[in-house]
């Protein structure tokens, strides 16, 4: 399982005015046989965004193993690696 930060941007019109609201959010991949699987975790802040990621797949059995800094600019920051144990 792979997670990492990437920032997602939303539009809306209000009062006749389009604004763009960008924020950070993880996304959660697992490998597949043939494609990866992701799941969006948000928060209403990256720090949040992080800890709902941790939690959940912490409550899934997932074990966090590694922490490695991605210089990919399409995420924003390190990539969290996780594993389950063995049964």
């Amino acid at each position: 399982m792979r997670g990492a930060a990437y920032t997602v941007s939303e539009e809306s019109i209000v009062r006749g005015e389009r604004t763009t609201l960008q924020k950070t959010v993880y996304r959660a991949c697992k490998a597949a046989e043939l494609e990866w699987s992701c799941q969006i975790l948000p928060g209403e802040s990256e720090n949040a965004s992080l800890r709902s990621m941790l939690t959940r797949l912490g409550a899934e059995g997932w074990e966090l193993v590694s922490v490695v800094k991605d210089d990919d600019r399409a995420y924003g920051g390190p990539t969290y690696l996780f594993k389950r144990p063995a049964k």
